[in-house]
């Protein structure tokens, strides 16, 4: 792990536009956007980071033909965000055996994002223990009025270790 985050992009920030940026072993997000308004992030590269992307209480963002591949926790992840649009995206084979629950998107505490023609392939968790989920797409706890159409998600797993629970998704639905 090279560096903590590949970028940052600070809170009060607008309309950003990232184009073809490869962020690769960090040791937390290979993007982060916190407090961003309306932008784009497009032809990322997103690889062997704990999270590919991260935004964090953002709104009317636009991601588009990034791929988010071998991460530890999650390619896409988007908490306490709204009304952001993820097209074309590919989260491939995320996950890692140490990580309780990992997904390939996910997103939690916001409401009106659209996933939208993405693939999640490969999404997994190994670890042993309490119950772990590893999945494709995942909305949880206060998640509203998001949308998930024309995806593909396959290839999930998990391993039954002693005393665990696993359970691998196409999409996961965690109510609050």
């Amino acid at each position: 792990r090279n560096n903590t985050r590949g970028i940052t992009v600070g809170n009060g920030t607008r309309k950003i536009t990232l184009r073809s940026i490869t962020a690769q072993n960090n040791s937390i997000q290979g993007i982060l956007l916190n407090g961003t308004t309306s932008g784009s992030i497009s032809s990322c590269d997103l690889s062997q980071n704990t999270t590919g992307l991260e935004v964090n209480n953002s709104s009317k963002l636009v991601v588009d033909s990034c791929v988010a591949s071998a991460n530890i926790q999650a390619g896409f992840s988007f908490i306490t965000s709204a009304t952001n649009t993820i097209i074309n995206c590919k989260a491939l084979q995320n996950g890692t055996t140490s990580i309780v629950n990992s997904y390939g998107f996910v997103s939690q505490n916001g409401s009106g994002n659209i996933f939208n023609a993405c693939v999640a392939d490969a999404t997994q968790t190994t670890t042993g223990g309490a119950s772990f989920v590893a999945a494709g797409f995942g909305l949880l706890d206060t998640e509203r009025c998001s949308k998930i159409m024309e995806c593909l998600s396959s290839n999930n797993f998990t391993s039954n270790t002693a005393g665990s629970v696993s359970s691998p998704y196409g999409i996961y639905l965690q109510p609050n």
